[in-house]
């Protein structure tokens, strides 16, 4: 979550947004949770509850974060001989390049923060 905060302190500093302001993004992703039946939490919460919920890192508090379950990806990754002889091996595609990516990103805080699709280069 560090990340995120960061790029919301960023976000923050350059538009003057407030933390008023992202409670209100999180009451409405809140409200539409209620109509989802696979939704992990299907409650609305007031602006007023999620700004004193416990922080993650400063501004986000809990319910402005994305639970764990949110979303999922899995990938099987062998070899080309190995996977001719398994079923689905005509959709299997060539692995290019991987990368991974965690802890802070302090180049968002300074406003220089770019998407990794924006850096890279087939």
């Amino acid at each position: 979550m560090d990340i995120y905060a960061s790029l919301a302190r960023a976000h923050m500093q350059k538009f003057a947004t407030t933390r008023e302001q992202l409670a209100f993004v999180a009451v409405k992703n809140h409200t539409h949770s209620v109509h989802n039946p696979r939704a992990h939490y299907r409650k609305v919460l007031p602006p007023e509850e999620i700004l004193s919920a416990r922080e993650v890192a400063w501004p986000l508090t809990v319910p402005m974060c994305s639970p764990v379950s949110d979303g999922a990806a899995a990938v099987v990754v062998m070899r080309a001989d190995a996977a001719s002889t398994r079923a689905g091996y005509d959709r299997a595609v060539r692995v290019l390049a991987t990368s991974l990516v965690s802890g802070s990103d302090r180049r968002a805080a300074r406003g220089t923060h770019r998407p990794l699709s924006s850096t890279c280069r087939l």
